[in-house]
């Protein structure tokens, strides 16, 4: 028993042995566990004081920083005073100027005004020294102008003088004979040319070209062809080449007068030099009118290039052939470009040959007055210097005196030359070459 009992004491002390072992092992873990958590938190708190260290170093250093800014400002704090002290001294003084200024900008102002008065004085007597010194300048300019208009026509009449006395000294240079050979060489060129392109052309049933060209072509030909002339070729059939041949002759052969009677200018100053010539030189001497007509149209020349009215003459008349072929309805059945240039250099030589005819009578016979025989507007026949052309067929009948003309198919020459008297000289107009026409009623049924 007493064994026993000593074995449960001793059993019951081992067991209470090993539950205080594990109570004190529970506690050794919570004891190390708690020193790990100090360990930590005494890291974290070594953490903790070395940011506070770094941020006491920081603060030092802001708070030396901000002492240093607090000692500037109080520099500059004092120099600011020294300024204000400086600008308020120097505000009196300006006032003090200022008054001084207001004086003298008050004495200033009535200065002004008198030099003021005194400038709009100098002003007025410039503006009057200057209308005067302007009518000096126009009375001195008009004065210049009229000594050179003067001096200018001196000149020009003693030039006229002397060229009418050299011209009126001169002998001719051209004869009769050779001024008749020139006009019939141009009246066969004009021939030559006709029938060239009368024989390369087929009349047509319908107009060529357009209505509004075919009306512009008649327009444009009422200068040079009479209204039957026209109406006449207008209504050709397609056998009536003959009329197309001559069409093209009438309209050449009047070209040609205008050239050589022309001034040179366009047709209005034309026809009004030509009545002049016609209504103050018609009972003149002829030396006096033959000088007046050359001196007119050397002027004229001298205005216009000569080189330059050549080549545009010769293109207006090839323009005027292709307007007769148009009215006629007539087509151009050779298109070579041969051809062409053939038909261009006739038109141009027909336009040179005009223009030697017009320099012979315009300037280079002083024996007699010459003037081409061409188609006015409303001419009728004359017997006197024209001719019924032999391819009409009323040319073997009684041709009346003042029948109205149709065309004119070759041009004439006739001169006014002085024939002396038995009391008085006298001027007796002569032709020396009929032109040749066709007349209306013989056509007006055909």
């Amino acid at each position: 028993m007493g064994v026993q009992r000593q074995l449960s004491a001793f059993r019951n002390c081992f067991g209470k042995s090993r539950r205080e072992k594990a109570l004190l092992q529970e506690q050794i873990a919570n004891l190390t566990g708690e020193r790990e958590y100090l360990t930590r938190q005494n890291q974290a708190l070594g953490h903790e004081r070395d940011d506070l260290e770094q941020s006491s170093r920081s603060l030092a250093r802001e708070k030396e920083e901000l002492e240093r800014k607090g000692r500037l400002l109080v520099r500059e704090n004092e120099e600011l005073e020294q300024r204000c002290h400086s600008m308020a001294l120097e505000k009196d003084e300006m006032i003090r100027h200022l008054e001084r200024w207001r004086i003298v900008y008050t004495e200033l102002e009535e200065k002004h005004d008198i030099v003021l008065r005194e400038n709009q004085n100098l002003a007025r007597l410039h503006t009057e020294s200057e209308e005067k010194s302007r009518q000096l300048d126009d009375k001195a300019t008009s004065l210049r102008d009229e000594f050179r208009e003067k001096e200018a026509k001196l000149q020009l009449q003693l030039a006229q003088a002397h060229a009418a006395g050299t011209y009126l000294s001169t002998a001719d240079s051209v004869s009769h004979g050779e001024l008749l050979e020139m006009v019939g060489k141009l009246n066969a060129h004009i021939f030559q040319l006709a029938s060239l392109l009368e024989d390369v052309v087929d009349i047509r049933e319908i107009d060529v070209v357009d209505a509004d060209t075919v009306q512009r072509s008649l327009k444009s030909l009422e200068r040079w062809l009479e209204p039957p002339m026209l109406d006449q070729l207008s209504r050709l059939q397609p056998d009536d080449k003959f009329w197309v041949g001559i069409g093209l002759q009438a309209v050449v052969t009047q070209f040609a007068a205008w050239r050589i009677n022309s001034w040179d200018f366009d047709s209005t100053r034309d026809r009004g030099l030509r009545s002049t010539y016609e209504a103050v030189f018609k009972d003149e001497p002829q030396a006096i009118s033959a000088r007046w007509r050359a001196i007119s149209r050397n002027y004229a020349a001298k205005l216009s290039n000569v080189e330059e009215s050549i080549p545009q003459a010769a293109d207006t008349l090839t323009r005027l052939l292709l307007q007769v072929l148009w009215v006629t309805r007539s087509s151009i059945t050779d298109s070579s470009r041969d051809w062409k240039d053939t038909i261009c250099t006739k038109a141009r030589g027909i336009v040179e040959q005009c223009r030697s005819i017009q320099k012979v009578i315009a300037g280079d016979i002083v024996s007699c007055s010459f003037e081409v025989v061409g188609r006015t507007n409303g001419a009728a026949f004359s017997n006197e210097c024209m001719e019924v052309d032999a391819d009409d067929i009323s040319s073997h009948a009684h041709t009346p005196h003042g029948a109205a003309l149709l065309c004119m198919s070759q041009l004439g020459l006739k001169g006014r030359e002085r024939v002396e008297g038995v009391r008085k000289t006298e001027f007796r107009c002569r032709t020396l070459l009929k032109a040749k026409v066709f007349l209306q009623d013989v056509h007006n049924d055909i």
